[in-house]
């Protein structure tokens, strides 16, 4: 579970940082008041707040799962030993892109355990 908060806050921070430098460049560049009223930035402002700073960081720390992450690799070194080309788990079938998801997400996990912070 300290993985899953770590790329939560992780993600958290990179999203907001991007977001006030985007919406900082926005205002003193393009839009200046009242053409920041005028094309409607705040309702824009609504979104990229609900869609970039809360979902996103939320569907990173439902996702983050350093555990299903190994088990899909366990079972994909199972089926290896047994001469199959394909693996599922949990009754879907896991590509190789989640593969090597999997191994990505495995690695940065250690390195982050391995850390301590």
């Amino acid at each position: 579970m300290g993985f899953r908060f770590k790329a939560f806050s992780w993600h958290l921070v990179g999203s907001a940082s991007a977001l006030t430098l985007t919406l900082g460049l926005l205002y003193l560049g393009w839009y200046h008041w009242p053409g920041w009223y005028l094309a409607d930035m705040p309702a824009v402002l609504a979104i990229m707040i609900g869609v970039d700073v809360v979902l996103g960081p939320l569907l990173t720390f439902m996702v983050a799962d350093p555990a299903k992450a190994r088990r899909i690799l366990q079972a994909m070194s199972e089926a290896t030993k047994h001469g199959k080309g394909a693996v599922s788990l949990d009754g879907r079938l896991i590509d190789l892109a989640s593969i090597r998801m999997a191994a990505a997400l495995i690695a940065k996990a250690d390195a982050i355990d391995a850390d301590g912070n």
